[in-house]
């Protein structure tokens, strides 16, 4: 029988157990005490004393010692039903505390875990998300079903920065970064991600730029909202970026290759200047993620010959017949595939690799005309290729170009160098003199793609240029357009005063041939007459014309007055 100063129970299971254990203690007595009775009444019967009523036992004492003990088992099971109904009430209290307990601390556990991830995933300068927030939706995106869907990637970077914080204090340089990202916030849509990656670097994830038309009105957007005047802490700052964006999958299929597609398109739009915002371009900023690999293929073909001079004939217009070639670099990537330098040179300029390709096609040249110097053929024949402003005045191709002179004089002069019109603009009076160096010498010069920069015939007179090459835009439309022929017409007349020939580029009809021999240009080259092809190829249709023209000019209507006028 469990005692009345028991421990209280500590499992679910004790309660129950001493409840019935009482229970049945309890019935016990009672039972005890009933028969008691019986077998009184049942001995009085048999001693014959036999009466109307109930009769006491002959010992009354033992029947009322049975039911004290009954009624002591009665109220020990009825204390013990109250003291296991106040436990009951008591777990459930203690219950229902400690479980509210830890709902309120795994409430607070998660709602420090969302601020961790909000400090974790927030600019705390500018308020904008982070890295860390953009590279946590490129891992959701991998996992998607939609991880192929078309967006753009914009880096833009705040030129200059440096200099404000040098120039107005830290404190001005953070008031921009904070004015720069409300403006970003201000052309972004609710569903664009926007970041600050470094320290003048922001982000743009564009989840809804689906095609390359709509990342150029995004861009649009961008500049025009991110360049300008701006005035903070009492100061005019003038607010110039770079922007440049790249487009997924196309140029990158992860993070860091959109963002390395998206950084290089900044950069070249750094270097252009002005207020530019360019979409990556593979010819120009290299081949995406692969652009690394690339630079090493570049290398390699360079040093192995796989980029390589291919001559493009130049037909003089008076008598039709090949005159000399211009060498036209040529990648031949595989088997059949030749890459123009619209696909490579920008690679070639922003790898350091522009000097050795310049450097190979020289050594090209060179070996070709002391090649023809002694076949009475081919030793009439000019050559010429392209070299940068740069090359001149900051390598040692000048001194490599004096020197060949000095070593073969006769050879030399059948040796064109060809400059950009943007690049005499830029450095018209370093190029002077050099310009005049390499005519002394016995070799020609040539101004190239005359027309597309801002210089005049009166300027280019400084530099003693022998040829003026007219760009194609000039030729496109020379059939049908009055204004661009009474253009080239004054461009030749004035060239010719100046003791300057014309090359007109790009022919491609006969028409234009006939109407720019009319116009007395000098020389023309164009697939009217002839692509750029392989040195080989070259020779053997020079052989094959034997001083023949390669083109006839008999069948084409010679104007019945002067054109453009």
């Amino acid at each position: 029988m469990p005692q009345a100063d028991q421990k209280e129970p500590t499992t679910a299971g004790e309660p129950a157990f001493t409840l019935s254990r009482l229970a049945a203690g309890a019935g016990v007595a009672l039972l005890a005490a009933a028969l008691g009775s019986l077998a009184a009444i049942r001995l009085s019967q048999h001693d014959g004393a036999n009466t109307a009523g109930w009769l006491l036992p002959a010992n009354a004492s033992a029947l009322l010692l049975t039911l004290s003990v009954a009624a002591l088992f009665g109220a020990a099971w009825l204390n013990a039903r109250a003291r296991l109904l106040t436990l009951q009430s008591t777990l459930k209290t203690t219950l229902a505390e400690r479980t509210a307990a830890l709902e309120g601390a795994l409430a607070e556990g998660a709602e420090r875990e969302r601020t961790l991830s909000e400090l974790a995933f927030r600019d705390e300068l500018t308020g904008l998300f982070s890295r860390q927030r953009i590279e946590q939706h490129y891992r959701e995106l991998a996992r998607s079903d939609d991880h192929q869907q078309p967006h753009g990637l914009v880096v833009i970077n705040i030129r200059d920065f440096s200099d404000v914080n040098d120039s107005y204090g830290f404190a001005t340089g953070d008031q921009l970064l904070k004015r720069v990202a409300g403006l970003l916030l201000g052309c972004c849509t609710p569903r664009d991600i926007v970041a600050r990656f470094a320290a003048d670097e922001f982000v743009v994830l564009m989840q809804w730029a689906l095609s390359e038309a709509d990342i150029a009105e995004r861009l649009r957007q961008f500049r025009h909202a991110l360049n300008g005047e701006v005035f903070l802490a009492g100061y005019a700052l003038t607010l110039r970026t770079a922007i440049g964006a790249a487009r997924f999958p196309d140029n990158g299929s992860h993070l860091d290759g959109l963002y390395q597609a998206a950084r290089r398109a900044a950069r070249r739009a750094g270097e252009k200047g002005g207020e530019a915002a360019l979409l990556f371009d593979d010819r120009l900023d290299g081949v995406g993620e692969h652009r690394l690999e690339n630079i090493e293929t570049l290398r390699r073909a360079i040093a192995d010959g796989s980029v390589s001079l291919h001559y493009q004939p130049i037909v003089e217009l008076a008598t039709m017949r090949i005159s000399g070639a211009e060498g036209l670099a040529r990648w031949q990537v595989d088997g059949d595939t030749l890459w123009s330098p619209a696909r490579f040179l920008g690679l070639a300029v922003h790898s350091d690799q522009i000097h050795a390709l310049n450097q190979r096609n020289l050594t090209q040249v060179i070996e070709q005309l002391e090649g023809w110097s002694n076949d009475p053929v081919f030793r009439t024949l000019y050559l010429s290729f392209n070299l940068s402003a740069r090359d001149l005045l900051e390598s040692d191709m000048y001194q490599q170009l004096l020197a060949f002179a000095r070593a073969q004089p006769a050879t030399a002069r059948h040796l064109t160098v060809e400059i950009i019109e943007s690049d005499v603009i830029d450095s018209l009076e370093p190029l002077a003199s050099v310009t005049a160096g390499l005519r002394r010498a016995g070799m020609r010069v040539a101004i190239d793609d005359f027309g597309t920069g801002q210089s005049s015939l009166a300027r280019l007179h400084e530099l003693n240029v022998d040829l003026v090459k007219l760009d194609g835009s000039f030729i496109a439309n020379l059939e049908n357009n009055p204004k661009n022929r009474s253009l080239v017409h004054a461009v030749i007349d004035i060239s010719h005063k100046l003791d300057a020939r014309v090359i007109a580029e790009y022919v491609e009809t006969p028409a234009q041939a006939a109407l720019l021999r009319d116009m007395g240009c000098d020389y023309a080259q164009g697939n009217y007459f002839h692509g750029a092809m392989a040195s080989t190829s070259f020779e053997a249709l020079v052989a094959q014309l034997g001083g023949q023209p390669p083109r006839s000019m008999a069948a084409v209507p010679w104007p019945s007055r002067s054109p453009g006028r």
